[in-house]
């Protein structure tokens, strides 16, 4: 991180940049971004835990554009892109948690599907029955966790996944199919190497 003009405060640098003409605002931006990167990830920390850190970055890109964009000279700048980032941020968990709830009915009608096509399909008793009792085990797993097993099983990128899911999918994923295992064996006696490949 190369900060060019270290010495001079955050608000009189921004009155610079947007008096300045285009060669020296493109280096005065690149300041500015440096430190409202760090502002906007201290708020992520302290405030929104549930946003997955590169949608906080792309936030923060936004909001960072909006306020040299809409900066007016005198104007605050840690607090106004403050105010925008976090009304971005805001907006980005309203529109997520209806997502959520839309998904919340995909998914009742994903397992109602899956459990209808083992009734109907001709399939071998055990691979039956066993896919049945994986099911139901994946039912019983925490909400990210079976979420992203859902969106993994039909199909979905990790990187769509993580969109949609937050928190790291690999780690969802590992720990889905460790308590699937477990629950295959505590409550069935049942070996699930054959149903997880590893």
């Amino acid at each position: 991180m190369t900060l060019y003009y270290k010495d001079q405060d955050t608000n009189a640098l921004f009155d610079r940049y947007l008096a300045s003409e285009r060669d020296e605002r493109d280096r005065i931006a690149e300041d500015l971004y440096e430190r409202g990167k760090l502002l906007c990830l201290q708020i992520h920390r302290r405030r929104f835990q549930d946003v997955p850190i590169e949608v906080a970055e792309e936030l923060f890109h936004e909001a960072l554009m909006y306020v040299l964009e809409k900066g007016k000279p005198g104007k605050n700048f840690r607090a106004f892109l403050s105010k925008v980032s976090v009304h971005k941020t805001v907006n980005w968990l309203k529109k997520n948690r209806q997502n959520e709830r839309s998904l919340h009915s995909e998914e009742e009608e994903f397992w109602a599907r899956v459990l209808e096509s083992l009734r109907t399909d001709p399939v071998d008793f055990a691979a039956r029955e066993l896919l049945e009792r994986a099911l139901d085990c994946i039912s019983r797993l925490p909400e990210r966790q079976r979420r992203t097993m859902q969106l993994f099983m039909e199909g979905f990128s990790y990187k769509d996944i993580g969109r949609i899911v937050p928190g790291s999918v690999k780690d969802h994923l590992f720990h889905a199919r460790q308590n699937v295992r477990k629950c295959l064996k505590e409550r069935y006696g049942w070996s699930a190497d054959d149903f997880f490949a590893t």
